[in-house]
């Protein structure tokens, strides 16, 4: 059996843009729209679209402040899920606490066949793996808390000393 020969490799660099559609593309962007927006209404990529703008005389530059505006807003979304999540995590805590002190109904099946059934406390395992369980939702809860605190949240001189100190968050 003969080896196939390998197809020969063609020039896959871009394929250029025409005169008027750069034009098109520079009037777009100078016109303050944004690069995704001139590319989609232009019918070129984005990346084709930056490289247009870099290469133009001046460089046509994007508008970066709706992109930094959207950005803070995310972060302020991020951290109320946060402060959700750590509100929640510590109702799972109570949760497991409550348990801790719960009896709870045993049905057993004694040698004569009859079912036994009587009220019980957690076993001694029980109560380590709930406690297990609370620490890891305290550990969590605080994690999450100290995130998204700050400086702020210090009385000024303990401020000052973590300052002078070069403590970290």
């Amino acid at each position: 059996m003969t080896a196939k020969p390998k197809p020969t490799t063609t020039n896959t660099s871009r394929r250029s843009v025409d005169a008027k559609t750069r034009a098109r593309v520079l009037e777009l962007a100078r016109s303050g729209m944004g690069r995704n927006e001139v590319a989609r209404e232009s019918g070129v990529s984005a990346d084709t679209v930056t490289r247009i703008c870099r290469a133009a005389k001046p460089p046509v530059t994007f508008d970066r402040a709706q992109t930094k505006v959207a950005t803070e807003a995310r972060l302020v979304d991020l951290k109320a899920r946060r402060t959700a999540l750590s509100t929640s995590i510590l109702d799972d805590v109570d949760k497991m606490r409550e348990r801790l002190f719960a009896e709870y109904l045993v049905r057993s099946v004694d040698r004569d066949g009859n079912t036994v059934e009587y009220m019980a406390l957690p076993t001694a395992r029980d109560w380590r793996d709930t406690l297990t369980a609370i620490g890891i939702g305290i550990d969590k809860h605080i994690v999450l808390t100290r995130h998204d605190s700050d400086d702020r949240d210090l009385p000024a001189v303990d401020a000052w000393l973590a300052a002078m100190m070069g403590a970290a968050k």
